[in-house]
């Protein structure tokens, strides 16, 4: 599994937690702007995606993230009822056209998760978004 953030000290403290968690094995940390990472991997199948970041790039991310995704891969984002949903609508339009999804309300901001069935297919299955969250903004 790879951990990626931009920020240093945050990337250093995440690992520290999973090291702690007897998870140091399975995770490689990686100090690096995501999308430019993600652009520069070989085709390396990712199997669960989880995108908890600037909320403005994850339409970037979603794009970086298109060609590595394996067939029934899992990808997850949160924040995206709350507090900013403008923030990401250009996003939810994109990743609601191409994959099957659903917005779980497991909190305040909302988690989208997205079943990426086929995903070099032009025929992905999708369902729509609901642009009324009931949740406060």
């Amino acid at each position: 599994m790879l951990t990626i953030d931009l920020v240093g000290e945050r990337s250093a403290a995440a690992w520290r937690l999973l090291k702690e968690e007897g998870l140091g094995l399975y995770v490689d940390p990686v100090v690096s702007e995501a999308s430019m990472f993600l652009r520069s991997m070989r085709r390396v199948p990712v199997c669960m995606a989880f995108l908890d970041a600037a909320k403005e790039m994850y339409g970037e991310y979603l794009d970086a993230l298109e060609s590595l995704m394996a067939d029934y891969s899992i990808l997850a984002a949160h924040n995206v009822t709350a507090p900013s949903p403008w923030r990401v609508s250009g996003f939810l339009e994109a990743v609601s056209r191409r994959y099957t999804c659903v917005i779980l309300h497991t909190d305040y901001a909302g988690l989208l998760a997205a079943l990426v069935l086929h995903h070099h297919s032009s025929s992905t299955s999708s369902s729509s978004l609901s642009s009324s969250t009931g949740r406060p903004s």
